[in-house]
């Protein structure tokens, strides 16, 4: 289902950012291999409470007419779209034309998260592009899934800074528990601190010898809590909640470590 962004005042929101804003890229771009006619690459940046999603679309080889981009969001998250050429109507936009001696055409998203994913459920975008590749006479219709490093649960919770004693009389009232285990080399804890608030959003608490105890937090929905013992080429989790489903789609983002 596409996210309840509408078109006009959705896109007056927006068409500031793309006058060069003050907003850093969280994640570097990611080009993704596409058919011979258009070329997609996206990345993300915080904004806010809200996550920035940038795609930029482009024709390397020849012009391309009539380039229709479709935005799949799940409907727990709300969308605001803009476009610099083009406009948007429900999650889609058409492209007039894109030209190799054109700057890319460049669409932000601004997604923000109104309710937690159903359980087992990851946060995924998917940007399909449809057009007709002239050269090759012949329709095109390109899926691309949004890298869960660039834009997944993990991007919308926020750092929680708390102290060792407000986290340890948080951690019985938050009862809803699941235990993990990543494969995972860190060379200290503190390598592991340093990668883990940058790849899940966390903050660290406290390092005690192998072990790091850390927080964040998701807007309406409290606090998550992370204990997370280093060791042995892995991590060994126990996250708690008050929230089932979000102490589950938290869980569901540690993997993350070990691939980034």
């Amino acid at each position: 289902a596409n996210g309840g962004g509408a078109a006009g005042g959705a896109a007056a929101d927006l068409m500031g950012v793309f006058g060069g804003g003050s907003v850093a890229p969280s994640t570097p771009s990611l080009p993704v291999p596409q058919s011979a006619s258009v070329k997609v690459s996206v990345s993300s940046s915080v904004e806010g409470l809200s996550v920035l999603l940038s795609a930029h679309f482009h024709a390397p080889a020849a012009q391309i007419a009539d380039v229709t981009v479709d935005y799949a969001i799940p409907s727990y998250l709300r969308a605001t779209f803009a476009s610099s050429s083009g406009s948007f109507q429900f999650g889609r936009c058409l492209i007039p034309s894109l030209d190799p001696s054109s700057p890319p055409v460049s669409h932000k998203v601004l997604l923000t998260i109104d309710s937690l994913p159903p359980p087992g459920e990851q946060v995924r975008v998917t940007i399909t592009t449809s057009y007709y590749d002239v050269p090759a006479m012949r329709p095109v219709r390109d899926a691309l899934e949004v890298p869960a490093s660039a834009l997944g649960f993990q991007s919308f919770v926020r750092p929680r800074p708390m102290t060792e004693q407000e986290f340890g009389s948080s951690w019985g009232a938050h009862t809803c528990e699941a235990k993990a285990e990543v494969a995972a080399s860190f060379t200290s804890a503190d390598d592991y601190v340093a990668r883990s608030r940058s790849v899940l959003n966390v903050e660290c608490v406290k390092v005690i010898g192998s072990e790091v105890i850390s927080a964040a937090t998701l807007e309406g929905q409290g606090n998550v809590l992370l204990h997370a013992r280093v060791g042995g080429g892995r991590v060994d989790f126990i996250v708690r909640s008050q929230h089932d489903a979000l102490t589950r789609a938290m869980a569901m983002c540690l993997p993350l470590l070990a691939s980034s």
